[in-house]
């Protein structure tokens, strides 16, 4: 029963973590979009 327990909360934490894993590399990938789209227009302003 305990076993059973402690599964239950490995598999939750297990999810919890990927999911924010997930966010924060589509946040980063945003930035990144971002910053890039920020040095060209300031190329292209010269």
């Amino acid at each position: 029963m305990i076993g059973i327990i402690i599964g239950g909360a490995a598999v939750v934490i297990a999810v919890s973590l990927y999911c924010c894993i997930r966010v924060g590399a589509e946040e980063d990938r945003r930035l990144e979009e971002l910053d890039r789209r920020a040095k060209q227009d300031a190329e292209e302003s010269g």
